[in-house]
């Protein structure tokens, strides 16, 4: 039985904090593993205290080994582009990609399975030229009106892979 639930942890540094359900029964750790099986945290892991609900003393790759994966950082990661031509990239998820360029702006949605489904990004309009999304072939994209492009400067929206070379697209956009 566990005495004590957090839904995060922290690094030895407190600056790094991720998404994971912690529980404590007396002094040891637990976490719950994806098969909803609670398991105490390896005893080569020591140095953990429970410090207010959160645990201190520990390394990132403590949290790692323990966990089984790398954790994601929850803060999304801000990506100014100057260019004329962009091809989104699994490294853009979770990204808000701000497109500042006075010219039109192409952004290339690509095809294949290099990028997971549930892939997501927000983007910006954030100069003068109006960006347009283009579906690589073989890529559906899905957008209200058939819109496909930033309405104004300062147009925002979101771009979601919903299923293999499927994507959708919404926010502030003109066809």
């Amino acid at each position: 039985m566990l005495d004590y639930v957090d839904q995060e942890i922290a690094a030895a540094n407190g600056d790094v904090e991720f998404d994971r359900i912690i529980g404590y029964s007396g002094t040891t750790a637990q976490y719950l593993r994806g098969d909803g099986q609670w398991v105490a945290f390896p005893t080569s892991n020591s140095g953990f205290t429970n410090n207010a609900g959160y645990l201190t003393g520990v390394t990132s790759s403590q949290v790692t080994t323990a966990l089984g994966y790398t954790p994601v950082n929850p803060h999304i990661t801000i990506d100014v582009l100057t260019g004329t031509t962009y091809t989104i990239a699994a490294a853009d998820n979770n990204k808000l990609l701000r497109f500042n360029s006075t010219s039109g702006v192409t952004a290339t949605i690509p095809s294949g399975t290099t990028i997971a489904i549930g892939f997501s990004l927000s983007f910006s309009q954030t100069g003068t030229g109006q960006v347009t999304f283009s579906p690589a072939s073989g890529v559906t994209l899905n957008s209200a009106d058939a819109a496909y492009k930033t309405r104004v400067q300062y147009s925002v929206g979101t771009l979601i892979k919903v299923a293999a070379d499927t994507w959708l697209l919404a926010g502030d956009l003109s066809a």
